[in-house]
């Protein structure tokens, strides 16, 4: 997939006008690119590839990233500290705990505690089992991880 991406990365106008240089890198496959669980390692193409790219990003966070691990990443992406440059998806799951050290504990030490990051919850668990194979997830689940979410970040 990563080849795939590289095709369609084209050197285009900055559109932002206190833009360091007024040409950078986009992806132009995608309206919203993100690093999955399991391409996040610090050393590896992935990281790399969107370092390289001015594109706003996610990024999966769950309970398999370490906080220290966080906290490298985000600098390797983000080391002017923009605001929106990445989104963070967490995936910590609607019955999980202790999602404020791992997310909110970093980003305060990273961006302070006026700092404007986004955070999506991704999905709310498994899915429930209906007669006719369809996948639903609990309307109740979701506001629960919603909640848990906005207090971790903020």
């Amino acid at each position: 997939m990563l080849g795939y991406e590289q095709a369609l990365t084209r050197k285009l106008r900055n559109p932002l006008s206190h833009a360091k240089e007024p040409q950078s890198y986009y992806n132009t496959s995608a309206h919203f690119l993100w690093i999955g669980d399991r391409t996040r390692q610090i050393t590896g193409a992935h990281i790399e590839y969107f370092r390289g790219i001015r594109n706003p990003i996610g990024m999966k966070v769950g309970p398999s990233m370490e906080t220290d691990e966080l906290v490298r990443v985000l600098d390797i992406l983000n080391p002017d500290r923009e605001s929106g440059r990445v989104t963070l998806i967490t995936r910590y799951g609607a019955g999980k705990v202790g999602i404020e050290p791992h997310v909110k504990n970093p980003l305060n030490s990273l961006y302070g505690k006026d700092r404007e990051t986004p955070c999506f919850p991704h999905r709310c668990g498994k899915a429930i089992g209906t007669p006719h194979s369809l996948g639903l997830r609990s309307y109740a689940r979701k506001v629960r991880l919603f909640r848990l979410s906005v207090k971790a970040v903020f």
